[in-house]
């Protein structure tokens, strides 16, 4: 009997350090809405094509000109990314396009580089919006 009482009160006791140590961590910060891009395809040889996101607050893609980079995007409210649009500071230098398969809706896209040249990509939906540094280097 005076086991079990024992035992009781040690549980008791780990109980109350648990919630506390469990309240202290608070609860998590609501984090932003976000949208991201991906790539499906690479850079041919001796081309470029890459994205660095060391920095997520200001995104770059590095693409040689000439380059057609297969794309798709995600998004933090349901994932799908629904319906995204894209818009180049300079469509002299960038073109974003719906990729289209036989029997079903755009789910991908491409990023052509026209030109070489600095520019800005924006990609925003009904979730969040980004905006993203694009460099175009030469062929």
């Amino acid at each position: 009997m005076r086991f079990a009482l024992m035992i009781r009160q040690k549980l008791a006791v780990f109980l109350a350090v648990a919630a506390l140590a469990l309240g202290s961590l608070g609860c998590p910060t609501n984090r932003p809405d976000e949208i991201g891009l991906y790539a499906t395809t690479g850079a041919p040889p001796a081309r470029t094509a890459r994205f660095d996101e060391r920095y997520p607050s200001r995104p770059v893609i590095e693409i040689s000109a000439g380059v057609v980079l297969g794309l798709r995007c995600w998004d933090s409210c349901d994932g799908t990314c629904f319906r995204p649009d894209f818009t180049a500071d300079n469509s002299a230098l960038l073109e974003v396009l719906p990729t289209y398969r036989a029997g079903s809706a755009s789910d991908g896209f491409v990023l052509t580089a026209l030109k070489d040249g600095i520019t800005s990509l924006v990609v925003a939906n009904g979730c969040a919006r980004q905006r993203y540094m694009v460099r175009v280097l030469k062929e």
